[in-house]
């Protein structure tokens, strides 16, 4: 008997999850079994793909520049004197914080960033010296201090925060930061078109300016997540800038084929320099990719954690998503 095509197994292993799936249909991500048991490549090898990128830009709908910000861990200080009520003193604490955190990445990016168009480096400084400051987590604590013989109250405060930057005011200089590996972390995100129909199999497309850690989610019509990357079979991670990467790759265990149901779906990407707090998403392994089961808002603020977890005073942090309409 003839061994079937990678195709025909797809479509066999995809019924079987289907069948055992409790509530749901998982067969447009298409699931083949492992033809082989040698160890997979490295993610690296992947930029390999037949698909080139000038091709791509020629068929492909606009690439989506994700939204870029960092992720900041700094801390404020403020004590109560002769005037400052408890409250008074949290708050000037508190906003000492966030002063702090917006400087130390404006620090980072000012020292870090090269780019021959020194204007281009201004307009990056003050869209994060302007932007946005959500506080993520804060942690905060009463300390007494002692001077020349005097003890004051004092709060001393931690805090966890994003700063996205302000492109209103200056011109987007994401496109212009795609060829640039010492400017802040700026990845694109793309598939070949928008729409596409049952049968049809389709592809993502990523490329940063510099060397990132992702993580890819697929959302059906139905809401099921899927996490493509990575996954019980392609542990690595690590996108190399400069680089266009095609998932899946020619060494995947899986086909993405559009079939039912069919709708508004996205493709998912989170990115950041430092490694991502992969093992806080709730997922269970169906095939070669990971079945998610926490919401959308919950991903969004686990993966805002890795602050948490790294010892770098602020790392880059991306947000992408390709919307896809499927029939």
């Amino acid at each position: 008997m003839n061994r079937p095509s990678k195709f025909i197994l797809c479509i066999m292993i995809a019924a079987l999850f289907a069948c055992n799936a409790p509530s749901h249909q998982i067969n447009p991500v298409q699931m083949p079994a492992r033809e082989t048991k040698k160890p997979d490549p490295p993610l690296q090898q992947m930029h390999s793909s037949t698909v080139q990128h000038t091709h791509i830009q020629k068929q492909s709908v606009d690439h989506q520049h994700g939204q870029n910000s960092y992720l900041v861990r700094t801390e404020g200080f403020a004590c109560m004197g002769q005037k400052n009520s408890r409250d008074d003193t949290r708050a000037l604490a508190l906003s000492n914080a966030k002063k702090n955190a917006v400087q130390n990445v404006v620090s980072k990016i000012s020292s870090e960033t090269l780019v021959v168009n020194g204007e281009l480096k201004s307009d990056v400084v003050s869209a994060y010296a302007n932007g946005q400051l959500s506080v993520l987590e804060t942690q905060g604590k009463w300390v007494r201090e002692s001077s020349a013989g005097h003890s004051d109250e004092c709060y001393q405060v931690s805090i966890s925060a994003e700063l996205i930057p302000d492109y209103q005011t200056v011109a987007d200089p994401r496109p212009h930061l795609m060829n640039e590996p010492r400017a802040p972390l700026t990845v694109s995100l793309w598939t070949d078109k928008s729409s596409y129909v049952r049968g049809e199999f389709l592809n993502v497309h990523i490329k940063g300016n510099k060397g990132f850690y992702g993580m890819l989610i697929y959302t059906m019509a139905d809401g099921t997540q899927f996490q493509i990357l990575p996954n019980p079979f392609r542990k690595d991670n690590y996108f190399e800038g400069g680089r266009v990467y095609t998932l899946p790759g020619e060494s995947d265990q899986y086909q993405m084929m559009v079939s039912e149901p069919v709708g508004e779906e996205s493709i998912r990407l989170y990115a950041s320099e430092t490694q991502l707090p992969l093992n806080q998403i709730q997922s269970v392994a169906r095939g070669p990719l990971s079945q998610v089961y926490d919401t959308r808002e919950t991903m969004d603020r686990r993966m805002r954690g890795i602050v948490l977890i790294s010892n770098q005073p602020a790392t880059d942090f991306v947000q992408a998503q390709v919307n896809l309409t499927t029939y």
